[in-house]
């Protein structure tokens, strides 16, 4: 899936982030192949586009 994060000019792969199974917010596909932990929370998150 692809987001737009505040601040990010152009949508993103990404991965939903689960913690004792809530939605806690979004990693980059970018982030996780290079081994960081940056979770974006959902409140950043202005757009999904699910493909």
């Amino acid at each position: 899936m692809k987001v737009k994060i505040k601040g990010i000019r152009e949508p993103q792969e990404a991965t939903y982030v689960f913690k004792a199974g809530e939605l806690v917010g979004v990693m980059l596909a970018e982030d996780a192949e290079n081994g960081v932990a940056n979770v974006f929370p959902m409140e950043l998150v202005e757009d999904i586009c699910d493909e």
